[in-house]
């Protein structure tokens, strides 16, 4: 059954990777539904919000447990609750998406194949910022080749360095990232015409880093997405990664 206005569609949210973003997303998908007017014109969403998932870079370096047996048991209460659709607020748990689908009968939201989408309508030299897990798991690299016609550029290892700052010593220490350090970062890549920002954690400082380059952010796009599957606006087709 497709959703409708006034039948729309859950959106599960498997989420605690981490619990900032998964919020944000939360957050995002009320905001920016303008046409609610009341309580029940919003997206019905049922959110796991567990951040005892293992660090998925930590297991991609193999230097922490496998998150994908406590990413499975999340799907399982989420296909228990009923959901329609499964979105997950974190960039390098997309390492494992086609795991993931094996385990469930759900469609799962593809977030980095949405993201490229997306940024390649502002240009075709694209540079990630993100996890190095999602570098060394080439998420967005074996994405892109899924897809054709787009290449995703990665900094040299010296921004990704001062990436991984912003975020564990940063927004998943609840600490403040200074603008400075944003702007640092941004100086340091030659040529760029678009940034997908590749984490989640750096979903919440997409305000800064729009101060000094175009920015596609896959929170945002996952946000919108989210409602136009919950009304039956887009299909499943067009969000998941075959």
């Amino acid at each position: 059954m497709v959703g409708t206005r006034s039948n729309p569609k859950i959106i599960g949210i498997l989420g605690g990777m981490g619990p900032l973003a998964t919020i944000e997303l939360e957050r995002r998908i009320v905001l920016y539904n303008t046409e609610a007017r009341k309580d029940q014109d919003h997206v019905p969403m049922i959110v796991i919000n567990d951040p005892r998932v293992p660090d998925r870079t930590a297991y991609i370096l193999g230097e922490g447990p496998d998150p994908r047996p406590k990413l499975i048991e999340g799907l399982r209460k989420l296909e228990a609750c009923g959901v329609d659709m499964i979105f997950i607020p974190c960039n390098t748990a997309h390492a494992f998406y086609d795991d993931l689908r094996r385990a469930t009968k759900l469609p799962i939201y593809h977030m980095p194949y949405r993201a490229i989408q997306e940024a390649s309508k502002l240009g075709k030299r694209i540079f990630l910022l993100a996890t190095l897990g999602t570098y060394l798991a080439d998420v967005y690299g074996k994405t892109a080749s899924r897809i054709g016609g787009v290449e995703i550029l990665y900094p040299p290892n010296n921004v990704r360095e001062l990436v991984m700052d912003v975020i564990y010593g940063g927004v998943k220490s609840g600490r403040d990232v200074p603008e400075e350090n944003i702007k640092n970062i941004v100086s340091l890549l030659k040529d760029v015409e678009v940034i997908i920002l590749g984490c989640t954690e750096l979903s919440v400082l997409k305000e800064k880093f729009k101060k000094y380059v175009s920015v596609i952010d896959p929170l945002d796009v996952a946000a919108y997405d989210a409602i136009k599957f919950s009304r039956g606006e887009i299909s499943e087709k067009e969000l998941i990664l075959k």
